[in-house]
This record gives C-alpha cells, sequence and structure tokens, in this order.
C-alpha cells in the first residue's frame, strides 16, 4: 500500500514538473525501429551525398531507424507525385523540397518548429545561435508567427563573377561594387576587336533568371516582397533606378544576351564576355570550364550595393515532414537534426557544392579552402545573407520583375516596365 501510494506520488510530481512539450515528444518518446520513406528529386552530386548520408545515418543511429529514399523525378514530377499521394492518403513521411513546398502542400505538412523548440529532442540555444538567421527565416511562415515549418538543408545565393584580366586590361584592379560603375564596367570592358562596329567582347553576359533578378533588387535595397508579403518592395525610388541601370548598359551596346541554359557559362569561360552572375552552386562548373580552355584569372564578388549593406540572396533545399503517426514523425525529425549537424553540413558542402548553413561548418570550410580565394568568397558572404519570405505568391512575383527586367534590356521605357511590374505584384496581394 505504502508502495504504491510512492509510486502515485511520483507520477504526480513527474506530470507536474515536466516541461510542456511538443505533442509528438509526448504521444511517442520512444522512436525506435520507425522505418521512414523519403522522397526526393535529387539528381548529381547531390543525389549522391545524399544517398551516402543516408546510409550513415542507418549505421549508426541509437534507434535503428531506417531511412528510405525515393527518387521522384524532377521537382515538377514530385510535386505532382505528391499531391496524389495526398488524396490518396499515402504520402511518404519527408520530403527533401523547396521551402515553398510547404504552402502547395497543405494541411499534409507537419509544422517542424514543435520539434525544434522540444526540450527532448530539439535543438540546443547553442545548435540555434550556430545556424545562420537567414537560413531558418526562408522557412517560417510570416502568416503563421514566424512559425518554422520545415527545416534548412543548405544553401546557394547569387554573386558577381568576373575576369580579372579582362577587367584589369580595361583600368579596373577591382570588381564594380555598385550599379553605377557596374555600367560603367560593361560598357568600358566590351570591345569591338576587328573594327566591324560590332563588339567581339562584352562587358556582362545577361541571364535573366528570377534568382538573379531577385539578388538584383535586394542589392538595390528594393525587395521583391516585404517580409511579411503584404507590399512591394521595388515599388519606390530604388526599384525604378535598377532598371534604369540595366537599360541604360543595354542601350551602350554592352550587353551581350545569352542564348539558352548555361550559355552564359560558356560565354564567361570563352572570354565572350567579362562579367557574369552566377549561382554559388555553380563555381565548381565554372572553374572546371574556365581551366578546360586554358585559364585566365577570375574572380567572385558581391552583388553590386553601393553604400547599402552587402547582401546575399539564399535560397535552397529544405527538409519537410508530412503528417504521419506521433512515431513517424518523431523519427524523420531525428534523421533531420542530425543531418543539420557540424559534421553532417560540412560533408553535404563538400560533396555538393552548396553553402553549408552553420558558422561551425563554414569557419571549417574556410580553412579546408585556405588556398582558394574562389570559394571563400561565398562563404565570406554567409553573414550578409537574406532569404525570400515564404509566400506562395513569390514566384509569380518573381517573374513579374523579371518580365520588367527583359522589358527594358529589350528597349522599353524603365518607368513603364517598372510601374507594370508594380501593378501586377499588387495584384497577387490583393486579388
Amino acid at each position: 500500500m505504502i508502495r504504491r501510494l510512492r509510486i502515485l506520488l511520483l507520477l504526480v510530481a513527474l506530470t507536474a514538473c515536466s516541461p510542456v512539450a511538443s505533442p509528438a515528444a509526448i504521444d511517442s518518446p520512444i522512436p525506435d525501429g520507425q522505418t521512414i520513406i523519403l522522397w526526393h528529386s535529387a539528381e548529381g552530386d547531390m543525389r549522391r551525398a545524399l544517398l551516402a548520408q543516408i546510409d550513415t545515418f542507418n549505421a549508426t543511429n541509437a534507434w535503428g531507424i531506417l531511412i528510405v529514399p525515393e527518387y521522384h523525378g524532377g521537382e515538377t514530377a514530385m510535386s505532382i507525385a505528391l499531391q496524389t499521394a495526398i488524396k490518396a492518403g499515402r504520402t511518404p513521411d519527408v520530403i527533401l523540397g523547396r521551402p515553398l513546398d510547404v504552402p502547395r502542400l497543405g494541411d499534409a505538412v507537419a509544422p517542424i518548429e514543435p520539434y525544434v523548440v522540444d526540450p527532448n529532442y530539439g535543438l540546443t540555444d547553442a545548435d540555434l545561435a550556430d545556424l545562420y538567421p537567414a537560413s531558418l527565416n526562408a522557412n517560417r511562415d510570416p502568416r503563421r508567427n514566424g512559425e518554422l515549418m520545415s527545416f534548412p538543408v543548405s544553401g546557394e545565393g547569387t554573386v558577381l563573377v568576373y575576369n580579372t584580366d579582362r577587367l584589369a586590361a580595361a583600368g579596373y584592379l577591382t570588381p564594380p561594387d555598385s550599379w553605377p560603375l557596374f555600367r560603367e564596367v560593361c560598357l568600358v570592358a566590351t570591345v569591338d576587336r576587328n573594327g566591324d562596329r560590332q563588339p567581339d567582347i562584352f562587358g556582362f553576359g545577361f541571364v535573366p533568371r528570377p534568382e538573379f533578378v531577385s539578388a538584383w533588387f535586394l542589392s538595390r535595397g528594393a525587395p521583391l516582397l516585404s517580409p511579411d508579403g503584404s507590399a512591394v518592395g521595388f515599388a519606390g525610388e530604388a526599384g525604378l533606378k535598377l532598371l534604369e541601370t540595366l537599360a541604360d548598359s543595354a542601350r551602350g551596346g554592352c550587353v551581350y544576351r545569352t542564348p539558352g541554359v548555361d550559355a552564359d557559362v560558356e560565354a564567361f569561360s570563352t572570354g565572350r564576355v567579362a562579367m557574369i552572375f552566377a549561382s554559388t552552386s555553380d563555381l565548381r562548373d565554372i572553374a572546371l570550364a574556365v581551366e578546360s580552355r586554358g585559364g585566365f584569372r577570375w574572380g567572385v564578388a558581391p552583388v553590386p550595393h553601393g553604400q547599402l549593406p552587402i547582401t546575399l540572396d539564399v535560397s535552397g533545399p529544405s527538409w519537410i515532414l508530412l503528417r504521419s503517426t506521433p512515431g513517424k514523425q518523431l523519427a524523420a525529425w531525428l534523421f533531420v537534426r542530425w543531418f543539420a549537424s557540424t559534421d553532417q553540413m560540412l560533408a553535404w558542402a563538400v560533396d555538393t557544392g552548396q553553402l553549408p548553413l552553420r558558422i561551425s561548418a563554414t569557419d571549417q570550410l574556410k580553412q579546408r579552402y585556405a588556398d582558394s580565394p574562389i570559394y571563400q568568397a561565398p562563404l565570406e558572404l554567409l553573414p550578409f545573407s537574406h532569404a525570400h519570405p515564404l509566400i506562395a505568391y513569390w514566384p509569380d512575383a518573381a517573374e513579374a520583375a523579371t518580365r520588367a527586367v527583359l522589358a527594358v534590356v529589350a528597349g522599353d521605357a524603365p518607368s513603364a516596365a517598372h510601374a507594370q511590374a508594380v501593378t501586377v505584384v499588387n495584384g497577387l496581394i490583393t486579388p
């Protein structure tokens, strides 16, 4: 009788003193032996790195969790397959996707914030301090009080890539750090070698990828959307000024409109253009392309910013948990948490060329690339990273801004193109 009373009192005390945990931690504190289905669309180096890390987790995790990866084609094919699976009630447990997949998947998503803050299974304060804020912000839903809906894997950002030798020949020993100077360098670096009044070498290899356009506007202090997605961020003079600079450059004849995907890298590596914008994840390919054609000195710099702070507009893949059972959700989170450790982020960055999202992993990469300024430069920019808001219509806003850029490069008036883009994005915000 006394023993039973003691046990009862102990249970009451434990209940009263226990911190409030996530539903998953309460309902399934032991995730042992769970099999987790992981869908992905990774290819190439990313696919090889993903499978290698899954093998390591499966062989070493203390809970006997088994991650089963399934490739479901490209991003579009996997998105279609997911919608079909949701309707059939047979979804995977976790997907390697993009933050913007979250609004598309709706109620099928299990928000990841409860797991991140859980006192038993979550991240420590030191872990959270080690993550670049922008990497988390890209996964926060501003319409749910900033709740963390998914968790970042890695990132890539837009940078300026320049031919050091070509710029030096034009009288510039450093890359342009403002948009007016960018236009100046673009014009001076454009050369007519054979005298036919047509440029043989151009200052700028133009590719209007939405992520580049977003970075250009952001660098002028004109993000495409406000942080909560409730206003057009490029509606003011700063947004118009960017379009005017691009229009002036195009009228000056220094813009080479590269034909097709990856044609900008080809044009840069063969010396046809002096500057391009590139994703940090493409730097390895650029290095190989330049080296294969004899090589020249080249460098990496932030997007021109003038008197404004340096920016690195980052995006990247994320882990998204889907609703299943408490045990499976917790097991999936434990895999995500393991993947987010310094060692795993470092291995992922080395194997894929993606940017690590932990400061500690970045520090180790800097040491690894101490003699490689090309790969050092993006790492130095990570403290200045920004992420676009988790807003369902952000891709449509980026498309509208990209159309404005295309229009002014083609000769349209910047004021008209700017006004049209602002009107379109306002229509997205308030249909």
